[in-house]
């Protein structure tokens, strides 16, 4: 990752939280943190939601962060990676490790689509990436992105 590139140190404390509403983030999703304070900057926690299903407005975009997880709780989402293939479904259950700096794009997806998308730093840039279309027509699973690889769970497998 970029030299200047650092995670924030962990200030844990204690936390409990209920409830909460969504605000609204990017291509029309939903968002309600589940660490309000972020253990000093070290993680966020984000629930995202897409009450109506259908073509999801995003465009490719990727993230400077040193770690991404994404859980699929409710519903169905297609989404598409930079040379992992052809776009694909997660559904319930899934979950993907998403690298640093990949290329990626949501699609589509259910109705009632709920997902946990857990990141490190909690504060990090999203930047759009005009120029490439995914799919881009290559599948290397093991092509390393910031030293990391793409790592997709499918929970019925």
């Amino acid at each position: 990752m970029d030299e200047g590139f650092r995670i924030p140190r962990c200030r844990p404390s204690p936390c409990f939280t209920s409830g909460g509403s969504f605000s609204p983030g990017r291509a029309g999703m939903g968002y309600r943190d589940l660490v309000p304070d972020r253990q000093g900057g070290f993680v966020i926690a984000s629930h995202i939601r897409i009450e109506e299903g259908g073509p999801v407005p995003d465009y490719v975009h990727y993230h400077r962060l040193h770690f991404q997880m994404i859980y699929c709780l409710r519903g169905w989402v297609r989404v598409v990676y930079e040379d992992q293939g052809e776009p694909f479904v997660m559904h319930a259950g899934d979950c993907v490790l998403q690298p640093p700096t990949i290329r990626h794009r949501v699609l589509e997806a259910s109705d009632g689509l709920e997902v946990v998308e857990v990141s490190c730093p909690a504060e990090h840039e999203t930047l759009a990436d005009h120029d490439l279309t995914l799919p881009t027509g290559k599948f290397q699973p093991e092509k390393e992105f910031e030293g990391q690889r793409f790592v997709r769970h499918v929970a019925s497998q």
